[in-house]
């Protein structure tokens, strides 16, 4: 008897059942505490400054802040309590179903078909407890169309493995034609992993950390004032006769604390790039890719091969000092934003093509390319560098009417070589089944797509394009918009007349 009921619990713990309306674990109330501090950082803490000024100003400020803070705790916990008390999901056919809200009742039917990506992430909150949060998005959903937030590791596989099962499903029953070239891999083929290396060259090379480093830099003076306001006017006086005059302190204190500010972000960076990628695993199953990564909150995502609208190389100039760049699966926009994108960081050129390959078998290994027009240099160097000049230069003279604010018409002739050096890296490509567009200034970026999956092409003209027979090419795909400028127009109606071809021809899946 004590075997039988053993078995059945190993059974039920194989393929847990869905079939009834199922409550998450009760530390998903944790996670609703969570989402709510985010929404609250996001929006509440703008509106509610009127109210923080009237509190901070008052005589009894530290008491109505203890009581605000009270109450908002308070509000948070109950909040999270309720949402986990009144959350239901089950699933039936095909379908998820969702019940959730406490004056405000939400019924949301999901259906396989519909749904783009499938996430699994374990926060370390939910790590002792063998749970999981798994996120759905279907496309044209503003955010994650259900989030079922303290499920089991167990049955969260079984919940993605059954809805990429019915996708998979559905795509066979599709009639298939000789284009169809998604050919079966093994059960798990890992397809690229990263080291700790690479993750500090990621770091290195990571875009945000330039854009800390700016607002760093422009608040040096406040930090070089907060250092005076530090010392004491004979420490001053010391370190100044010490280093010779004012200037010299001036200049070695702002300089040696933009070292330690740019330091602090490279190390921030680099810490946050392990952080998010560590274990980062990159494999594929048939026609589905699988990325696992995560050092403080395991993360795992799933895509399917025919849900990617483009494949993008890209590498800014450090991390092509670095020999690196970074490949991105792009999926399809869902209601106004960019979904989630597949990126694997840090990887050789050579590790690129060999992915590419491995994602798109069909994919052409090189691609011969063309420039555009010589003329874009002008209209950019004429429209994006003289016209901002000649405007500042005039509103300069206007209010000080200092001639020698002219010496800004200097940056102009520095500009043109950044110009010509821009336009040198735009180049498109066409073959008979794909595209590419690769354009840059100091990095590059790489665009691969297939010519079947464009929703929509437009092919302008301004007069002067129509006087030197060249147009702009748009390319609307569901993941962006691609743009070809100053291109010849004859190329640019065999891109339009080709791409309608394959859009009216083939009949693959696009999404």
């Amino acid at each position: 008897m004590t075997n039988q009921m053993n078995n059945n619990m190993a059974d039920n713990t194989a393929k847990p059942t869905t079939e009834k309306w199922r409550r998450l674990a009760p530390v998903a109330v944790i996670f609703y505490i969570g989402r709510f501090l985010r929404a609250f950082i996001k929006d509440g803490v703008v509106n509610m400054m009127p109210l923080a000024i009237l509190v901070l100003s008052a005589d009894s400020a530290s008491t109505m802040v203890i009581y605000i803070a009270t109450a908002l705790g308070s509000l948070m916990v109950l909040s999270a309590i309720v949402q986990y008390l009144f959350f239901r999901y089950r699933l039936v056919g095909n379908e998820l179903l969702i019940n959730e809200g406490v004056i405000k009742r939400k019924h949301r039917v999901i259906n396989f078909e519909r749904i783009q990506n499938i996430n699994i992430d374990q926060p370390f909150y939910f790590r002792p407890f063998s749970l999981v949060s798994l996120a759905i998005e279907t496309a044209g959903a503003k955010g994650d169309e259900g989030n079922l937030a303290g499920i089991s590791t167990v049955e969260a596989n079984h919940i993605r493995d059954q809805i990429l099962q019915q996708q998979n499903q559905l795509k066979a029953e599709q009639p298939q034609t000789d284009e169809t070239t998604i050919k079966d891999a093994p059960n798990e083929q890992l397809l690229t992993q990263t080291t700790t290396a690479d993750l500090v060259r990621y770091g290195l090379a990571s875009n945000s950390m330039f854009w800390l480093a700016a607002v760093i830099g422009t608040f040096s003076t406040q930090f070089h004032k907060q250092i005076e306001n530090w010392l004491t006017p004979e420490q001053i006086e010391f370190i100044s006769k010490l280093f010779g005059d004012d200037m010299l302190w001036a200049t070695l204190v702002t300089f040696l604390l933009l070292v330690a500010g740019f330091s602090m972000l490279v190390l921030l960076s680099i810490v946050g790039a392990i952080v998010k990628f560590n274990g980062y695993q990159l494999t594929l199953s048939k026609d589905t890719l699988k990325r696992k990564s995560g050092l403080i909150n395991s993360h795992e995502e799933s895509l399917n091969l025919a849900k990617i609208q483009a494949i993008v190389r890209r590498s800014n100039f450090i991390s092509a000092w670095l020999k690196r760049e970074n490949l991105i699966c792009r999926q399809t926009s869902s209601g106004g934003r960019q979904a989630n994108n597949f990126l694997v960081p840090a990887r050789t050129a050579q590790q690129c093509a060999e992915l590419i390959t491995a994602i798109a078998p069909d994919s052409p290994i090189d691609v011969a390319t063309a420039p555009i027009s010589r003329r874009y240099i002008r209209k950019t160097w004429l429209l994006k560098v003289c016209l901002p000049i000649l405007l500042v230069s005039i509103f300069i003279l206007f209010l000080s009417g200092d001639l020698r604010m002219l010496a800004i018409w200097l940056l102009a002739p520095l500009c043109y070589p950044l110009v010509v050096k821009r336009w040198r890296k735009y180049r498109f490509g066409l073959t008979p089944e794909h595209g590419l567009i690769s354009s840059g200034f100091i990095g590059r970026r790489q665009v691969l797509f297939e010519l079947f999956k464009v929703q929509r092409v437009v092919i302008k003209q301004s007069p002067v394009q129509r006087k030197h027979n060249l147009a702009t090419l748009e390319i609307y795909l569901a993941s962006g918009q691609l743009t070809i400028p100053y291109m010849p127009i004859e190329l640019a109606r065999q891109w339009f007349d080709l791409i309608y071809y394959r859009t009216e021809t083939s009949s693959r899946p696009w999404f």
